[in-house]
């Protein structure tokens, strides 16, 4: 045989293995798109990207390889406890109240991370006031506000979560969540 037709019949091999592999991996994983991020494995459904963290499912807007970008300033995992906040006040307080509850019942529910709530303006209100004043090393802050910029800062274990956008928050309090149950280093 000459060497061109062995090198032909060599990329005729590749391209049905190729195509035996993708089908394979298709029937194995019920034609759902996958991720693997850091020994877990995500799978894209209707309601988001779903994976299986210690017995438990949690669903993700975005996959872990979306938001790893995204610097989080702090070793969210190693925590104790975490005191989230937001400003009752603001124009998508419901979006921010919505985040800090979503935040709250992961913690509860997935880590040993003692998450409590309040606001920064309680006025009017029973909740307790927590604001950057009253971060401390085993009890930062996490305030969650609509910007004027999309960033996460720490300032003195006050961990400011601002964003343009509710969607852009959404990215940041995922990535805050897939820090604090490790799968995002």
């Amino acid at each position: 045989m000459q060497a061109k037709h062995v090198m032909g019949l060599f990329i005729v091999l590749i391209m049905v293995l190729s195509v035996f592999g993708i089908a394979v991996q298709y029937a194995f994983d019920g034609g759902q798109n996958t991720v693997r991020y850091n020994g877990y494995k995500f799978f894209q459904t209707q309601d988001g990207w779903t994976t299986n963290y210690n017995g438990k499912s949690l669903i993700f807007g975005l996959p872990p390889d979306s938001l790893e970008n995204i610097e989080l300033p702090l070793d969210a995992k190693s925590l104790k406890a975490v005191a989230i906040t937001f400003n009752p006040n603001d124009e998508f307080a419901d979006v921010l109240g919505g985040a800090q509850y979503g935040i709250q019942q992961v913690l509860l529910q997935t880590t040993n991370i003692y998450p409590s709530i309040g606001l920064t303006n309680i006025t009017g209100t029973t909740q307790q006031e927590i604001t950057c004043k009253t971060a401390t090393a085993s009890t930062p802050v996490l305030y969650l506000m609509i910007g004027n910029e999309t960033q996460i800062t720490n300032e003195n274990n006050c961990v400011i979560m601002s964003a343009t956008t509710p969607e852009s928050l959404s990215d940041e309090v995922e990535r805050f969540v897939y820090g604090a149950l490790g799968i995002i280093e």
